[in-house]
């Protein structure tokens, strides 16, 4: 062996590392060092796709293993890209419908506003007329029951509004449940 000098520094550490082998280890074929950290640096690999020699220690043991790992590892990245795909093409198709249905929805709304400003217009009219004609208490229960029936449209309006979007959100909701309940392969 070759000697060198060793400075007081690398002395003490080499110490304790030989005496936390000998605490820690105490009926065990000790390593030394330089094989511990290579023992450690072969824990560290991670990844989908083994390094090419453990590959190649598997083709050895099953001919043809690693074309077909390798080939089975393409196909699921395909599959799961096409997944993706549609997941998006279905998101796009279902927000272009609840345009659709907001537009719809938002025509509606218009359309009853105006039939309802006409309606309205109209019972007023028809109440000042009749109080003008000399009939005031037929004029005030027909203007009373115009203004209390816009009031209670506008308040239910508003409830069913509420109702509505509650109704959406419980069901994005459910739809976050499902999507989070996928396997983690489907979801990523």
């Amino acid at each position: 062996m070759e000697s060198r000098d060793i400075s007081e520094e690398e002395q003490f550490s080499e110490d304790r590392l030989a005496e936390a082998q000998e605490d820690d280890l105490p009926n065990q074929n000790r390593l030394d060092t330089r094989e511990q950290k290579e023992f450690f640096a072969l824990l560290a690999r991670s990844g989908p796709i083994p390094d090419p020699n453990t590959l190649r220690q598997y083709e050895t043991i099953v001919p043809g293993f690693a074309k077909q790992y390798l080939t089975s590892f393409v196909e699921e990245s395909k599959h799961r890209r096409g997944m993706e795909t549609e997941i998006i093409v279905l998101n796009k198709q279902e927000l272009e419908q609840q345009g659709w249905l907001m537009r719809a929805n938002h025509q509606r709304s218009l359309w009853g506003l105006a039939a309802g400003f006409i309606i309205s217009i109209s019972a007023l009219g028809s109440a000042v007329y009749v109080t003008v004609k000399g009939y005031p208490w037929v004029g005030g229960i027909i203007g009373g029951a115009t203004v209390t029936a816009l009031a209670g449209v506008f308040v239910i309006g508003k409830f069913q509004e509420k109702q509505e979007m509650d109704a959406q959100l419980e069901s994005q909701e459910s739809k976050d449940k499902a999507l989070k309940s996928l396997p983690d392969d489907i979801n990523t």
